[in-house]
């Protein structure tokens, strides 16, 4: 039997300074559904607030089974403002170190590899340095690419990433975890004029 969910994770939200502990102002929503939902959270400042920097955007993470096989997508492509990733902020500001830790259950051994759209995004790799999760195993992906600035946009003036992150990941004896479902978070990071701002999202449930 196959089963394939997927959901939305992340969108516009005020981001918070990366010395914060992780169990700070987190973000959480969760749900389960049996077809594909976009789970959208969107939270922006008031009209009256300025919009704070920071990694944003929209990255879907899915999976499908198929036996005791999971396999699993992280998918960043798309144009703005409804896919893609982009920091908001004037055309003198310098972006730099951009990068999304994603967490997967510990019990998943998930090896991944770049789909042919991915663009200037690393693999997703063991990442033991990020903040921890309890229960979960950190995969993070680095941005290496160029940023183009764009003087309009609905919240203001931003610059969108060129490359997109576009990634499919197996994970082998997940029988459990493909009937249960499995939750992810994303934690995004940039470094804006040498001040580095990062925000967790999730869980959400695929």
């Amino acid at each position: 039997m196959n089963e394939t969910k997927a959901a939305l994770v992340t969108h516009e939200r005020r981001p918070e300074v990366a010395d914060l502990p992780v169990t700070r102002r987190t973000l959480a929503k969760g749900a389960a559904w049996t077809t594909p939902v976009l789970l959208v959270g969107a939270v922006t400042p008031p009209a009256s607030a300025s919009v704070q920097p920071g990694l944003q955007g929209w990255v879907t993470v899915g999976k499908s089974c198929d036996s005791n096989t999971m396999t699993l997508t992280i998918d960043g492509t798309g144009s703005y403002p409804d896919r893609g990733l982009w920091v908001y902020g004037p055309s003198t500001q310098n972006i730099a170190n951009a990068f999304i830790t994603f967490y997967y259950p510990s019990t998943l051994a998930i090896t991944w590899a770049a789909n042919p759209t991915n663009a200037s995004w690393s693999v997703p790799a063991i990442d033991n340095t990020a903040p921890a999760i309890s229960g979960f195993t950190a995969y993070t992906t680095k941005y290496s690419g160029a940023w183009t600035y764009h003087p309009t946009g609905a919240d203001g003036p931003y610059s969108t990433a060129n490359g997109q992150p576009n990634f499919t990941g197996t994970a082998q004896n997940a029988g459990v975890l493909c009937r249960n479902g499995v939750n992810v978070y994303a934690r995004r990071t940039v470094t804006v004029n040498g001040t580095q701002v990062t925000f967790l999202r999730g869980p959400v449930q695929i």
